[in-house]
């Protein structure tokens, strides 16, 4: 039996999906990604990862920080 063979694929499961049109608080980004509040303020700023302003504060669509992540990939 070839490993191709032995190999289950398993659908997504929306629940455990994140919803990449949900906006992100910066603190939130920080601790997801282990980085001080300030440090992904300066990364919006410095216009590196895409931002909007909403109620004075900063809001990042998941969608833009996977898209962010993806741009930094080192090596494949």
């Amino acid at each position: 039996m070839s490993e191709q063979e032995n190999t289950v694929t398993v659908p997504a499961n929306p629940a455990f999906e994140p919803n990449r049109d949900e906006f992100l608080r910066t603190d939130a980004i920080a601790e997801e990604l282990d980085l001080c509040t300030e440090t992904v303020r300066r990364m919006i700023r410095d216009h590196r990862l895409r931002a909007v302003r909403l109620k004075g504060e900063y809001r990042v669509r998941r969608r833009w920080l996977d898209e962010y992540l993806d741009s930094t990939l080192v090596g494949a």
